[in-house]
């Protein structure tokens, strides 16, 4: 395997065994909820993730006009994997007013890009992802996107 031409390009870098390094050693002294953005938005209390949507929320229909904005009970997703089935409450910011799918679209395309799912003809973006000052941005994104 060593003499392989992809060993080389396949091979962990410092980089990444740094990485891994800090992620298991955030395990071994129990700090991984805390440290580790994904557990954290996972492990995140219901009620914490109402309020992150509700302010969002607030901010959008503030900074954008013609477009309908409310707070919905929604499930999140783990991911693929052992668990793809896996539901979490959570809560999102529904998104109405122009077609769904540009609208979608607008805010995939921003930078940073914005990705959220159109779901019953409207954009739904889920709260449980946020992080700390990620609305400035998704703010921009929309005024970008609804022109």
């Amino acid at each position: 395997m060593r003499r392989h031409p992809l060993a080389r390009a396949l091979r962990a870098d410092k980089l990444c065994l740094a990485a891994l390094e800090a992620t298991l050693t955030s395990y071994l002294e129990g700090t991984a909820t805390e440290d580790l953005p994904t557990l954290k938005m996972l492990r995140a209390p219901e009620e914490e993730v109402r309020g992150a949507a509700e302010d969002l929320a607030a901010k959008l229909s503030r900074e954008t006009i013609g477009l309908e904005v409310d707070v919905v009970p929604s499930v999140a997703r783990s991911g693929g994997g052992t668990l793809p089935l896996y539901e979490i409450p959570s809560y999102a910011v529904r998104l109405g007013g122009p077609e769904p799918e540009p609208l979608a679209e607008g805010l995939r395309a921003s930078d940073p890009p914005v990705v959220g799912r159109v779901h019953e003809g409207r954009v739904w973006l889920d709260a449980r992802t946020l992080l700390p000052g990620d609305d400035g941005a998704i703010v921009a994104a929309m005024k970008g996107a609804v022109g």
